[in-house]
Protein backbone atom coordinates (compact mmCIF):
# COMPACT_ATOMS: atom_id res chain seq x y z
CA UNK A 1 0.00 0.00 0.00
CA UNK A 2 2.82 2.40 0.91
CA UNK A 3 4.58 1.61 -2.37
CA UNK A 4 1.40 2.21 -4.39
CA UNK A 5 0.81 5.50 -2.58
CA UNK A 6 4.42 6.55 -3.26
CA UNK A 7 4.06 5.73 -6.96
CA UNK A 8 0.78 7.64 -7.16
CA UNK A 9 2.33 10.70 -5.50
CA UNK A 10 5.25 10.63 -7.92
CA UNK A 11 2.87 10.24 -10.84
CA UNK A 12 0.82 13.20 -9.64
CA UNK A 13 3.95 15.33 -9.29
CA UNK A 14 5.09 14.42 -12.82
CA UNK A 15 1.69 15.23 -14.26
CA UNK A 16 1.66 18.55 -12.41
CA UNK A 17 5.14 19.39 -13.72
CA UNK A 18 4.11 18.50 -17.27
CA UNK A 19 1.08 20.80 -16.99
CA UNK A 20 3.28 23.65 -15.79
CA UNK A 21 5.65 23.16 -18.72
CA UNK A 22 2.75 23.04 -21.19
CA UNK A 23 1.12 26.17 -19.78
CA UNK A 24 4.44 28.02 -19.73
CA UNK A 25 5.13 27.03 -23.33
CA UNK A 26 1.67 28.14 -24.41
CA UNK A 27 2.08 31.47 -22.63
CA UNK A 28 5.44 32.06 -24.31
CA UNK A 29 4.11 31.22 -27.74
CA UNK A 30 0.97 33.28 -27.33
CA UNK A 31 3.03 36.25 -26.14
CA UNK A 32 5.29 35.95 -29.15
CA UNK A 33 2.30 35.61 -31.43
CA UNK A 34 0.75 38.81 -30.06
CA UNK A 35 4.01 40.76 -30.30
CA UNK A 36 4.57 39.67 -33.88
CA UNK A 37 1.01 40.10 -35.16
CA UNK A 38 1.56 43.60 -36.59
CA UNK A 39 4.69 42.52 -38.41
CA UNK A 40 3.56 39.24 -39.92
CA UNK A 41 0.00 40.16 -40.75
CA UNK A 42 -2.95 38.06 -39.70
CA UNK A 43 -0.94 35.21 -38.27
CA UNK A 44 -2.69 33.50 -35.41
CA UNK A 45 -2.58 30.18 -33.64
CA UNK A 46 0.05 28.37 -31.68
CA UNK A 47 1.33 26.17 -34.49
CA UNK A 48 2.15 29.08 -36.82
CA UNK A 49 3.83 30.96 -34.01
CA UNK A 50 5.92 27.88 -33.19
CA UNK A 51 7.13 27.86 -36.79
CA UNK A 52 8.01 31.54 -36.46
CA UNK A 53 9.97 30.94 -33.25
CA UNK A 54 11.85 28.04 -34.85
CA UNK A 55 12.68 30.12 -37.91
CA UNK A 56 13.88 33.03 -35.77
CA UNK A 57 16.09 30.75 -33.66
CA UNK A 58 17.62 29.19 -36.77
CA UNK A 59 18.32 32.65 -38.18
CA UNK A 60 19.97 33.82 -34.95
CA UNK A 61 22.06 30.65 -34.78
CA UNK A 62 23.25 31.11 -38.37
CA UNK A 63 24.18 34.71 -37.62
CA UNK A 64 26.17 33.66 -34.54
CA UNK A 65 28.06 30.99 -36.50
CA UNK A 66 28.89 33.54 -39.18
CA UNK A 67 30.18 35.98 -36.56
CA UNK A 68 32.50 33.32 -35.17
CA UNK A 69 33.81 32.51 -38.64
CA UNK A 70 34.19 36.16 -39.66
CA UNK A 71 35.70 37.38 -36.35
CA UNK A 72 35.58 41.06 -37.34
CA UNK A 73 33.43 41.91 -34.31
CA UNK A 74 36.41 41.08 -32.10
CA UNK A 75 38.68 43.65 -33.76
CA UNK A 76 37.44 46.49 -31.53
CA UNK A 77 39.39 45.11 -28.56
CA UNK A 78 42.62 45.15 -30.57
CA UNK A 79 41.95 48.71 -31.70
CA UNK A 80 41.47 49.75 -28.08
CA UNK A 81 44.77 48.13 -27.11
CA UNK A 82 46.57 49.90 -29.97
CA UNK A 83 45.47 53.31 -28.69
CA UNK A 84 45.79 52.85 -24.94
CA UNK A 85 49.49 53.76 -24.72
CA UNK A 86 49.01 57.11 -26.50
CA UNK A 87 45.62 58.33 -25.30
CA UNK A 88 44.94 60.48 -22.23
CA UNK A 89 44.52 58.33 -19.13
CA UNK A 90 41.27 59.94 -17.99
CA UNK A 91 38.46 60.57 -20.50
CA UNK A 92 38.35 63.99 -22.11
CA UNK A 93 35.37 66.28 -21.74
CA UNK A 94 34.29 65.43 -25.27
CA UNK A 95 34.44 61.70 -24.52
CA UNK A 96 32.27 62.14 -21.44
CA UNK A 97 29.78 64.27 -23.35
CA UNK A 98 29.55 61.62 -26.07
CA UNK A 99 28.18 59.15 -23.52
CA UNK A 100 24.82 60.79 -24.24
CA UNK A 101 24.82 58.63 -27.36
CA UNK A 102 23.74 55.68 -25.21
CA UNK A 103 20.73 57.56 -23.82
CA UNK A 104 18.00 56.15 -26.04
CA UNK A 105 14.66 54.44 -25.74
CA UNK A 106 14.51 50.68 -25.69
CA UNK A 107 14.68 49.50 -29.33
CA UNK A 108 11.75 47.56 -30.74
CA UNK A 109 13.97 45.53 -33.07
CA UNK A 110 17.33 43.84 -32.77
CA UNK A 111 20.44 45.85 -33.62
CA UNK A 112 23.20 44.41 -35.74
CA UNK A 113 26.10 43.09 -33.69
CA UNK A 114 28.64 45.06 -35.68
CA UNK A 115 26.71 48.28 -35.04
CA UNK A 116 26.62 47.59 -31.28
CA UNK A 117 30.35 46.85 -31.10
CA UNK A 118 31.14 49.85 -33.28
CA UNK A 119 29.15 52.18 -31.02
CA UNK A 120 30.69 50.72 -27.88
CA UNK A 121 34.16 51.29 -29.25
CA UNK A 122 33.47 54.69 -30.78
CA UNK A 123 31.70 56.19 -27.79
CA UNK A 124 32.54 53.82 -24.95
CA UNK A 125 36.27 53.24 -25.36
CA UNK A 126 37.24 56.96 -25.13
CA UNK A 127 35.19 57.23 -21.92
CA UNK A 128 37.16 54.54 -20.09
CA UNK A 129 39.92 55.16 -17.58
CA UNK A 130 43.00 53.68 -19.25
CA UNK A 131 44.35 51.33 -16.60
CA UNK A 132 46.31 49.07 -18.94
CA UNK A 133 48.81 51.64 -20.21
CA UNK A 134 51.04 51.79 -17.13
CA UNK A 135 50.26 55.47 -16.48
CA UNK A 136 47.28 55.26 -14.12
CA UNK A 137 47.97 55.84 -10.41
CA UNK A 138 44.52 56.60 -9.00
CA UNK A 139 42.98 54.75 -6.07
CA UNK A 140 44.27 51.17 -5.67
CA UNK A 141 43.33 49.90 -9.12
CA UNK A 142 45.98 47.71 -10.67
CA UNK A 143 46.79 47.56 -14.36
CA UNK A 144 46.38 44.21 -16.03
CA UNK A 145 49.45 42.21 -17.11
CA UNK A 146 49.29 41.69 -20.90
CA UNK A 147 49.93 37.95 -20.60
CA UNK A 148 47.11 37.62 -18.05
CA UNK A 149 44.79 39.69 -20.26
CA UNK A 150 45.52 37.46 -23.25
CA UNK A 151 44.94 34.33 -21.15
CA UNK A 152 41.66 35.73 -19.84
CA UNK A 153 40.55 36.58 -23.35
CA UNK A 154 41.35 33.02 -24.44
CA UNK A 155 39.44 31.70 -21.42
CA UNK A 156 36.46 33.85 -22.44
CA UNK A 157 36.53 32.19 -25.85
CA UNK A 158 36.72 28.78 -24.20
CA UNK A 159 33.49 29.71 -22.35
CA UNK A 160 33.74 26.78 -19.95
CA UNK A 161 31.39 25.66 -17.19
CA UNK A 162 33.86 24.50 -14.55
CA UNK A 163 32.20 22.74 -11.59
CA UNK A 164 32.97 19.22 -12.86
CA UNK A 165 35.76 17.48 -14.78
CA UNK A 166 33.26 16.20 -17.34
CA UNK A 167 32.12 19.74 -18.17
CA UNK A 168 35.67 21.13 -18.53
CA UNK A 169 38.69 18.79 -18.38
CA UNK A 170 41.11 21.68 -19.02
CA UNK A 171 39.77 23.71 -16.08
CA UNK A 172 40.00 20.71 -13.77
CA UNK A 173 43.58 19.99 -14.90
CA UNK A 174 44.71 23.60 -14.42
CA UNK A 175 43.11 23.78 -10.97
CA UNK A 176 44.86 20.56 -9.94
CA UNK A 177 48.26 21.85 -11.05
CA UNK A 178 47.71 25.25 -9.43
CA UNK A 179 46.62 23.61 -6.18
CA UNK A 180 49.83 21.57 -6.11
CA UNK A 181 51.96 24.65 -6.82
CA UNK A 182 50.28 26.54 -3.96
CA UNK A 183 51.07 23.71 -1.53
CA UNK A 184 54.70 23.73 -2.63
CA UNK A 185 54.93 27.53 -2.49
CA UNK A 186 53.58 27.79 1.07
CA UNK A 187 55.05 24.54 2.36
CA UNK A 188 51.64 23.02 3.09
CA UNK A 189 50.95 19.31 3.69
CA UNK A 190 49.89 17.14 0.76
CA UNK A 191 46.40 16.69 2.21
CA UNK A 192 45.63 20.42 1.95
CA UNK A 193 43.11 21.23 -0.77
CA UNK A 194 42.28 24.53 -2.43
CA UNK A 195 39.03 26.11 -3.53
CA UNK A 196 38.96 28.50 -6.48
CA UNK A 197 36.46 31.34 -6.15
CA UNK A 198 35.19 34.09 -8.44
CA UNK A 199 37.54 36.84 -7.25
CA UNK A 200 39.31 38.58 -4.40
CA UNK A 201 36.11 39.59 -2.58
CA UNK A 202 34.89 36.01 -2.32
CA UNK A 203 38.41 34.87 -1.42
CA UNK A 204 38.47 37.31 1.51
CA UNK A 205 35.02 36.15 2.64
CA UNK A 206 36.04 32.49 2.48
CA UNK A 207 39.30 33.27 4.29
CA UNK A 208 37.45 35.04 7.12
CA UNK A 209 34.98 32.15 7.42
CA UNK A 210 37.82 29.59 7.56
CA UNK A 211 39.75 31.67 10.12
CA UNK A 212 36.67 32.03 12.32
CA UNK A 213 36.11 28.28 12.20
CA UNK A 214 39.73 27.58 13.15
CA UNK A 215 39.81 30.09 16.02
CA UNK A 216 36.67 28.64 17.61
CA UNK A 217 37.89 25.08 16.94
CA UNK A 218 41.09 25.81 18.83
CA UNK A 219 39.07 26.62 21.96
CA UNK A 220 36.89 23.53 21.60
CA UNK A 221 33.84 25.11 19.97
CA UNK A 222 32.20 24.13 16.69
CA UNK A 223 30.94 27.30 15.03
CA UNK A 224 28.99 25.24 12.48
CA UNK A 225 27.06 23.31 15.09
CA UNK A 226 23.44 24.36 15.55
CA UNK A 227 22.53 25.51 19.02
Amino acid sequence: MALDRYRKQNCDKKQHLIKIIIYASRYLLVTLAISQTKKIGAISGISKCAVLVFTMSRSIQAEMFQEMRDKTIFEQAKKYADNTLERQVYPTGTALANLQHFEETMPENATLTRKILSDLHQYGSPATVSQIGGRYFGLVNGGVVPAALAARWLADFWDQNTPLYVSSPIAAALETVTERWLRELFGLPDNVVAGFVSGSSMAILCGLAAARYRIYSNIGRDINKKV
